[in-house]
């Protein structure tokens, strides 16, 4: 069952290669710029907002660390977030970033993508790239009442905030 696929929608159109693959239509108008935008790695360089040489000569490629003004935004908005969520009955959560090997599977990431997720085999346990993986695996296995069944956890995951997890190769098994 773990290497089951899952179907594509009937209304899904079959083709023969690329040239024949339809995307959804375009909505609204393309926004018209009275300068040329730029890109955010530009604009955190320009605006002294990161350290992307000294980070990646301590994390690698592909990440980067926020300092000043860009940092205390960033919170910020997690926070306005989390606040408007609250005020709307949701019930905000954190979450660690480890996880055993059984939420993978429960969630698909195992059996597919070993190879993609950071593993640690002195404690049996997985990096967590998103809250959904803990999120979800807290109701698994409960039955759980009518009362029960409204449950709208926002959560932070300090290792993902909006940050890539890098794919490591861990062993089979």
């Amino acid at each position: 069952m773990w290497r089951m696929p899952n179907l594509p929608s009937p209304e899904s159109p079959v083709g023969a290669d690329d040239s024949e693959k339809r995307g959804s239509p375009p909505r609204g108008r393309a926004t018209k710029f009275d300068f040329t935008p730029r890109d955010h790695v530009e604009l955190m360089e320009l605006n002294g907002w990161s350290e992307m040489e000294r980070i990646t000569k301590v994390c690698g490629s592909r990440t980067y660390a926020i300092t000043g003004e860009l940092a205390r935004l960033e919170l910020a908005i997690h926070l306005l977030v989390m606040d408007k969520l609250a005020e709307n009955g949701f019930r905000v959560i954190t979450v660690p970033s480890l996880s055993k090997e059984k939420p993978l599977y429960g969630q698909g990431y195992l059996p597919f993508a070993r190879d993609e997720i950071y593993y640690m085999p002195e404690d049996d346990l997985y990096l967590s790239g998103t809250a959904e993986l803990i999120l979800n695996s807290l109701r698994a296995g409960r039955i759980n009442s009518r009362n029960d069944c409204r449950f709208f956890m926002p959560a932070f995951l300090p290792a993902s905030a909006a940050r890539p997890v890098l794919p490591a190769k861990i062993p089979a098994g």
